[in-house]
């Protein structure tokens, strides 16, 4: 994964902090349950824009240090005006590809990712590689999908044949939009034990935030993937005509992917264990 494979313009980041706005609570609610102790140390992989370093620095308090880890050289003046709007704990910005980075063993006591392992070619060696730089008791916090579950109704084929073009995007780039269900498998390998295991569902509709925040994605990406042969130009045209007019039904409704709270912990560490997983 050479580059992020949405892009980091101007739109981008707009579309970004949208969701922060409609997922942060539930990826703040997660690190909570974690049970960090102040001081720690926190590395987040693929930090993009920033938009989790005011929730991990709060979680690590003053004492606390945060490696903000990201591949785009594009979005590191972002993350330089996100530190400097203040609050606790040290931040350090490092600009390298997951897949290249090298952490010393037994490092750190939070490692988070956020929508990064579902773009990730070889995402069981990058597993091992965190479990190793975690310290004893230590934990990896992974959100990502399940990407079964994404829907519209009514229902129409150009949105369906759009939710499969989303997938071979990913596909395009290594990644696999169905990696929280191989996470179970990729901890228990790396010798982490799985200590949350959550799914989240967002529905609603053309007015709530889960559509508005469908409608921002599929609005600004449809036409990537169109010129990346994913789509053609005709289901494109379809597709923005009969979205259009599920918007303007205030009876449709969407349902996002599942995304699932992952979390896995090294032994070691008297720590407090917490376990959620659904029934």
């Amino acid at each position: 994964m050479s580059e992020y494979v949405l892009g980091t313009a101007a739109a981008e980041l707009a579309r970004l902090e949208f969701q922060q706005e409609v997922w942060g609570q539930i990826s703040a609610d997660f690190l909570d349950r974690l049970d960090l102790l102040p001081g720690a140390w926190a590395l987040e992989l693929g930090t993009g824009p920033g938009l989790m370093l005011p929730c991990l620095r709060r979680k690590v308090g003053p004492r606390g240090r945060v490696l903000a880890l990201d591949q785009s050289p594009a979005w590191r003046s972002q993350l330089e005006r996100v530190i400097a709007q203040g609050g606790p704990g040290e931040v350090e910005i490092t600009v390298q590809r997951v897949e290249d980075f090298e952490p010393e063993p037994e490092s750190f006591d939070l490692i988070f990712a956020r929508w990064l392992f579902c773009y990730l070619p070889d995402p069981r060696s990058v597993v091992a590689r965190m479990a190793r730089a975690l310290k004893p008791g230590g934990t990896l916090a992974i959100q990502d999908y399940n990407h079964e579950g994404l829907s519209l109704f009514p229902e129409c084929e150009s949105f369906a044949a759009v939710v499969q073009a989303t997938r071979a995007m990913h596909q395009h780039s290594g990644g696999d939009v169905w990696i929280a269900a191989r996470i179970p498998q990729l901890f228990r390998e790396a010798g982490l034990e799985l200590v949350e295991y959550r799914p989240h569902v967002l529905a609603g509709t053309p007015l709530s935030p889960a559509y508005r925040w469908a409608d921002a994605f599929f609005t600004l990406h449809a036409q990537s993937m169109h010129e990346l042969g994913l789509v053609s130009a005709s289901v494109l045209a379809r597709f923005r005509q009969d979205w259009a007019k599920r918007k303007a039904e205030p009876s449709s409704v969407f349902f996002s992917p599942i995304l699932v709270d992952c979390a896995g912990r090294k032994q070691g560490g008297g720590r407090r264990e917490r376990v959620s997983r659904p029934a």
